[in-house]
């Protein structure tokens, strides 16, 4: 069954996303799309950002003195950087897991960290 995706199922739309902690340069134009209902995995070696990514969505790098982000971030359509969002309802939207080693079932040893982004239904507006 072939389905065609629409804008309408971007959970998550990243859209040239650089970020520097100071002068290091942490992220290099990050494109990329969440679907609604689908699983997304960042899989990749220890310090190549798949958690300074998954920060970005949940905007817990803003903690981080000397952090600078440049390109686009959107969240059902909504600037997840606008000046006027509300972090805490943007927080309590989209969540974090992260965990390290895991072991899949065909025993194969995954050393690298694996980040999973929950995400829930945006809040209607009256």
């Amino acid at each position: 069954m072939n389905t065609v995706e629409s804008v309408d199922d971007t959970v998550i739309d990243v859209r040239g996303l650089n970020l520097w902690y100071g002068e290091k340069q942490a992220l290099i134009d990050v494109t990329m799309p969440v679907k609604r209902n689908k699983i997304t995995a960042l899989i990749g070696p220890s310090g190549c950002g798949k958690s300074t990514l998954l920060r970005s969505m949940n905007r817990m790098n803003d903690l981080v003195d000397g952090c600078r982000i440049e390109g686009q971030m959107l969240f059902h359509g909504e600037d997840m950087y606008a000046s006027d969002l509300d972090i805490n309802a943007l927080r309590s939207r989209v969540g974090m897991i992260s965990s390290n080693t895991h072991f899949l079932t065909c025993s194969l040893m995954v050393s690298s960290s694996i980040q999973l982004l929950t995400v829930s239904k945006p809040e209607s507006r009256a």
